[in-house]
């Protein structure tokens, strides 16, 4: 019965995004249906792993990583356009807290697309190494909390300690 459910809850959720996308005038609704259920069925295709993503957390998370990327952007900014060098380029390597799949390949990239920030490589050991423009200051608390938003978002809390 849950099942059912959630597909339905996937079809309206797909309805709500096609009418988003193309306004919604009356009489379009049997073109968005089809499409509706389009989506909900590749969204039943792709939950096939224990990990799927969590609709509700998004708003909250992409206005937390709007703002983290702007103030990274601002930071970059300040230092590419100071008198003096203040560069110190470097690696971090990070021990993944975050399950293996889908969690720890979106924590990857969405460092990578953080300003000042690429994350090289995801080893085997789930440790991420990541390049840094700047190496002054301890980039790990921030990171961390980016961590626990991805793990939100997944619905899985990050361990404590190191990847396994």
């Amino acid at each position: 019965m849950l099942r059912g459910w959630l597909f339905l809850r996937s079809v309206g959720v797909g309805f709500a995004l096609w009418a988003l996308y193309t306004g919604l005038e009356p009489g379009d609704g049997w073109v968005g249906l089809p499409v509706a259920f389009g989506f909900a069925l590749l969204v039943a295709w792709r939950r096939t792993g224990p990990w799927w993503l969590r609709v509700w957390p998004l708003p909250g998370f992409a206005l937390y990583f709007l703002a983290q990327s702007l103030a990274t952007g601002l930071h970059v900014a300040r230092l590419a356009l100071s008198p003096r060098s203040a560069w110190q380029p470097g690696w971090l390597e990070l021990p993944s807290r975050l399950p293996e799949g889908p969690p720890r390949a979106l924590f990857a990239n969405l460092v990578s697309l953080l300003p000042g920030t690429l994350c090289g490589d995801l080893d085997r050991h789930g440790v991420h190494h990541i390049h840094l423009l700047q190496t002054q200051r301890d980039p790990e608390p921030s990171l961390r909390a980016l961590e626990r938003r991805v793990g939100c978002l997944y619905g899985c809390v990050p361990r404590k300690g190191g990847a396994s």
